[in-house]
C-alpha cells in the first residue's frame, strides 16, 4: 500500500502541474486574442518616417511610447510629435501630451493640449497655434478641430472656435467667432 502511495502522490502532483500549466496558458492566450481588448505591443522612443516615390521625406511621427491594440488596430501614443516635410517650404512640427493612431494610419488623433509651428525662414515668419484635440490626416497634410484656437505670429495674434488646415498648402481656415489683433509699429 505505502508503495502504491509512494508512486501515486508523484503521478497525481505531475498531472496537476501539467493541468496547471495548461490552464495558465489558455488564459494568457485568451486574454490577448482578437477580441480583447488589451494591448499585443509595445515600442518606446518609436520613430516612422514615411517617404515619397523618390526616397525624400514626407514626414516624421515620433513618440515615447506606442501601444498597439489588436481589436481595433489601433495604436496610443506617449507625447507624439509629428513634423511635416516640404522641400523648399517651411515644415510643420506638432507635439501634445497623448495621442492615437487609428486603424491603417490613416488619421491621427493627438489629445489634450496640441501645440502646432512651423519654423520661420527667410521669406515666412514663425507660426504657433495652439489648440486642443487635433485630427490629422498625414498622408494629406490635413488637420482640423472643432475646439478654441490660439494663432499667433510676429505682429499679430487671432482666436477663434474650429480650424481646418491644409499643411502641404500652408492654407488655415478658421471657422467660427474669429477675432484678432495686430500690434502697430510708430
Amino acid at each position: 500500500m505505502q508503495r502504491i502511495l509512494f508512486l501515486a502522490v508523484p503521478a497525481l502532483l505531475a498531472l496537476l502541474s501539467g493541468w496547471l500549466v495548461y490552464e495558465t496558458k489558455i488564459s494568457l492566450v485568451g486574454g490577448s486574442g482578437p477580441g480583447s481588448h488589451d494591448p499585443d505591443m509595445f515600442i518606446e522612443d518609436f520613430t516612422v518616417t514615411t517617404m515619397n516615390d523618390n526616397g525624400i521625406p514626407r514626414y516624421r511621427l515620433q513618440a515615447e511610447r506606442m501601444t498597439h491594440y489588436p481589436h481595433n488596430d489601433s495604436s496610443e501614443l506617449e507625447t507624439p510629435y509629428l513634423e511635416f516635410y516640404q522641400p523648399g517650404k517651411p515644415s510643420w512640427h506638432i507635439q501634445s501630451a497623448h495621442g492615437r493612431v487609428t486603424s491603417g494610419g490613416a488619421e491621427v488623433r493627438l489629445l489634450g493640449n496640441v501645440r502646432i509651428r512651423r519654423i520661420a525662414t527667410e521669406n515666412s515668419p514663425e507660426v504657433t497655434i495652439l489648440t486642443r484635440n487635433l485630427r490629422v490626416r498625414p498622408e494629406e497634410k490635413t488637420a482640423s478641430t472643432t475646439q478654441q484656437v490660439d494663432f499667433s505670429s510676429p505682429g499679430y495674434t487671432v482666436q477663434a472656435v474650429g480650424m481646418q488646415a491644409d499643411l502641404g498648402k500652408h492654407r488655415l481656415q478658421l471657422l467660427s467667432h474669429v477675432k484678432g489683433s495686430m500690434e502697430s509699429h510708430p
